[in-house]
This record gives structure tokens, C-alpha cells and sequence, in this order.
């Protein structure tokens, strides 16, 4: 015997099944569009699986573009080592402890110039904190090596503020940490750059580091007591307290319109690059 195929939801069966029957109590219209409820919530279903699906691929890739380093404001200044002549004895060949002749290498030098010099905040009690260490001073030279003198300006902090003050802004001549206008060097960033090509020179050492040195900027724009916080080797210290004593004056800060005695602290980087 041949059963018919037959759709228990079609029209003709509907209308057989609620024939007499109450059509508009609920069970007559689910069973008439069943059809069409079941693919709509198919769709739904896959394309919030698809609209899931891309949101995390979006948000990975941006999480790894996030993840590219972005340099800050310093000055990158590549220069070789100097090359240093020494007279061996005429007799007795030299111990393998002493320096050897460095190879002739040329010059080469090239500057990252940031846009601008950056300011800090002003903090009610700005921290300044300068782990004081000291490395091993390195007797062997390296041959066929460039160095890289990376040398940041880091200006002091610069604050505004209110108030009513009465008497000299130079009190007992003690510097300020900041100043409502912070010291610059001479001819700005360009500058500072262009003066560090010219002087600095990489001593004939394998020691690298960065050197932390102080200093005040005094009224007239010089530097002065410069001291180093925090070394490498005598001959880097050496070198980096060198070029500030020989570097051109700055403009001063300025506190109500005055010059002021500002101090300041700059990282000079020494490195040495294959």
C-alpha cells in the first residue's frame, strides 16, 4: 500500500485539523508559519556567529598594529670612535692587556630630531630619585665598531599656579626644579642636535651605557655645576662632562617675568653598534 506524502503544516491539513475549531487561540498560526519562524531563527542564529567571528578577528588585528614601539623625544646622534694612534716599544712588544690601535673607520652621523622638547607636569613634591651605580672600566678597545651617543633633552618640570607672593624670587640663590618658563638650549632641539654632532666623540673604550649628569642653568644661560649622578667608566663620564662644559649657553628660564637659576638632569646614552 502507497502512503502519500503529505506536509501535516500545509494549508489543506491546517484547515482540516482546526476545522470547527477556535483559529485564532495560537496553535492555528504557529503551525501556519513554521515555515517561515524556523528560517528566520536559523539566520539570526548564523549571522550572529558571523558578526562574533568578525569582531574578534578586527579586535586581535588591532590589538597587534597597538603593539608597534613609538619612539619618545631623544636625540639619536651615530658616531665612530675616534681613531687613536699608539707607539708600541721599540723592544718589547706590548702586553695583551693594553690598548691596541683601533682601525680608521669615517665618520658617520646621523640625527633623529624630535618636533619638540617635552615638559613634565607639575607635581606638588616633584620626584627626582637617581640609583647611584658604577661599572667596570673596560681596558680592551673594539676594532671595526661605531658607537651611537644617544643624548635626550630632559627639561625640568614646568608648572603654572596662582596666588599673591611678596619679596625677590632669588631668596637664598638656591635653583628651581622648575620655572613657569623652562630652560632651552641654544637654538633649540636643532641645535642642542648640531652641537652634539660636532663635540661629542666616542672614547677609544668597549664600555657602554648611559650616563645621568645634573647641572644648573644659571641667569646668564651657562652651565654649571655639573656633576655625574650615575656612571659607566671614567672615560665616557669624562667625555660627557666634557661637552656640557664646552656647550654654548642656553636661554634661562624665567619665574614672573625674571631669569632664575633652574636645575636640570639629561641621560647621555653611549653604544656601541656593529
Amino acid at each position: 500500500m502507497l502512503i502519500p506524502k503529505f506536509d501535516l503544516y500545509k494549508a489543506e491539513w491546517l484547515d482540516l485539523v482546526f476545522q470547527n475549531r477556535n483559529k485564532a487561540y495560537g496553535a492555528y498560526e504557529l503551525r501556519k508559519h513554521h515555515g517561515n519562524d524556523t528560517f528566520k531563527a536559523i539566520s539570526i542564529v548564523v549571522g550572529a556567529f558571523l558578526a562574533a567571528g568578525i569582531t574578534v578577528t578586527i579586535i586581535a588585528h588591532q590589538q597587534k598594529t597597538d603593539l608597534t614601539y613609538k619612539p619618545d623625544d631623544t636625540v639619536v646622534v651615530n658616531i665612530k670612535p675616534v681613531p687613536k694612534t699608539i707607539v708600541e716599544p721599540p723592544v718589547q712588544p706590548p702586553p695583551a692587556h693594553k690598548i691596541q690601535q683601533s682601525k680608521s673607520l669615517a665618520p658617520v652621523k646621523t640625527v633623529a630630531i624630535p618636533t619638540h622638547i617635552t615638559t613634565s607636569p607639575v607635581e606638588t613634591n616633584p620626584p627626582t630619585q637617581i640609583e647611584i651605580q658604577t661599572s667596570a672600566i673596560g681596558s680592551k678597545p673594539l676594532e671595526g665598531t661605531g658607537g651611537v651617543v644617544n643624548a635626550p633633552v630632559t627639561t625640568t618640570e614646568q608648572g603654572t599656579g596662582t596666588g599673591i607672593g611678596e619679596g625677590t624670587e632669588q631668596g637664598n640663590n638656591e635653583p628651581l626644579k622648575y620655572a613657569d618658563v623652562a630652560p632651552e638650549p641654544a637654538g633649540g632641539i636643532a641645535g642642542w642636535t648640531k652641537f652634539l654632532q660636532r663635540n661629542l666623540r666616542y672614547p677609544n673604550t668597549e664600555e657602554q651605557g648611559r650616563v645621568f649628569l645634573s647641572f644648573v642653568v644659571e641667569r646668564d644661560g651657562s652651565l654649571t655645576d655639573i656633576k655625574v649622578l650615575k656612571g659607566v667608566s671614567a672615560e665616557i663620564d669624562a667625555e660627557a662632562i666634557r661637552v656640557l662644559k664646552i656647550a654654548p649657553k642656553w636661554k634661562p628660564g624665567m619665574q614672573s617675568g625674571k631669569p632664575v637659576r633652574v636645575s636640570f638632569t639629561i641621560p647621555i646614552v653611549f653604544q656601541i653598534t656593529n
